[in-house]
C-alpha cells in the first residue's frame, strides 16, 4: 500500500501571487473606491492608518516618506513606525471588486470576472487568461505552465527517482508525482515507493547473486551493499561465467587475456 501523501494540487506547483498596488480604476464600479484612495500615492489604501491631528488617513509605508501630515501640515508621531492599521478599512479595500489581473497587458480584456480583492490570489492560479513569468523570466499563459512540451530557458534537472530529465519549473511538479508511483526492485523484484528507493536498497533489498544461474558459489540472498561489493569482487569470474554459457573459446580467450593483463600490473610492494 502506498503511505505517501496525495499529491496536493496543481495549483500548488504554480508561481506564487504577488499583490500589486491597485489603482482605483481597476474597482468595479469605481465609485466604490472614492473614499478608500490614499491622498499620497492615488492607489487602493495598502494598510492603511488614521492620524489623530486631522483623521485623514494614509498608507503606513507612504507616511514613512513624509515629515509632517499632507492635510493639515502637523509634525508626524515620533512613533510612525508603530502605528496601527486601520481594520475598517483594510475590510473595505479587501472586499472592493476588482477586474481580473490580466486586463493589465490583454488588450482584449478577455476575462469577465469580478474578483473581490481578498480572492486575487486563488482567481489569478485559476484564470486561462493570466500569464506567469517564469524564473527564467519567460512568460508562459497559467494553462502552459506545467506543460512538458513547453519549453523555457530554464536549465534541465534529473529526477532522482526515475532518471528522468525535466526542465527547472517542473521539477518539483514532476518529483512529488514520481515519488509516489511504484517501482520494481532489479535486484530483489519487490515494488516499493521510488521515493523510497534508497531506504529499499539499504535495509529492505536481499537478492541472490545475478550470476548465480551461470555457475556462481554464492547462494545466499545479500543486502545490496553486500551485493554490490560481492560482485565488485568477482567481476572478472561473472564475465567469464556469463561468456562460458554462450561460447566456451570465447570465454577461454577471456580467461587467458585477463591473466595476461593481471600478469602485467606491477606489484605495488616491490
Amino acid at each position: 500500500m502506498n503511505s505517501v501523501e496525495p499529491l496536493p494540487s496543481y495549483k500548488e506547483y504554480l508561481p506564487p501571487f504577488q499583490q500589486e498596488r491597485i489603482s482605483c480604476d481597476r474597482v468595479d464600479p469605481p465609485s466604490q473606491a472614492e473614499f478608500l484612495q490614499c491622498p499620497i500615492c492615488l492607489l487602493l489604501f495598502d494598510r492603511p492608518t488614521t492620524l489623530t491631528c486631522c483623521g485623514t488617513s494614509y498608507c503606513i509605508d507612504c507616511l514613512q516618506k513624509c515629515f509632517w501630515c499632507p492635510s493639515c501640515r502637523s509634525p508626524l508621531p515620533a512613533n510612525l513606525p508603530l502605528l496601527k492599521k486601520n481594520i475598517t478599512l483594510s475590510h473595505m479595500v479587501e472586499n472592493l471588486f476588482v477586474t481580473c489581473p490580466s486586463h493589465t497587458y490583454d488588450t482584449l480584456k478577455l476575462c469577465q470576472e469580478r474578483v473581490k480583492i481578498k480572492d486575487l490570489g486563488s482567481h489569478w492560479k485559476s484564470c486561462p487568461h493570466i500569464i506567469f513569468t517564469c524564473k527564467c523570466k519567460e512568460l508562459i499563459s497559467s494553462t502552459s505552465f506545467l506543460e512538458g512540451l513547453v519549453k523555457c530557458r530554464c536549465p534541465e534537472v534529473k529526477c532522482e527517482n526515475c532518471d528522468g530529465v525535466f526542465q527547472e519549473r517542473l521539477y518539483k511538479y514532476h518529483s512529488d508525482d514520481c515519488m509516489r508511483k511504484r517501482a520494481k526492485c532489479k535486484y530483489c523484484g519487490s515494488n516499493y515507493d521510488r521515493g523510497a528507493g534508497k531506504v529499499h536498497l539499504s535495509s529492505e533489498c536481499f537478492s541472490y547473486c545475478p550470476y548465480k544461474d551461470f555457475g556462481c558459489d554464492e547462494t545466499n540472498k545479500m543486502s545490496s551493499k553486500d551485493l554490490k561489493a560481492h560482485c565488485e569482487y568477482y567481476k572478472n569470474l561473472h564475465n567469464y561465467q556469463l561468456l562460458l554459457s554462450m561460447n566456451q573459446s570465447v570465454a577461454d580467450s577471456f580467461l587467458k587475456k585477463t591473466s595476461e593483463f593481471n600478469d602485467k600490473i606491477p606489484d605495488s610492494r616491490t
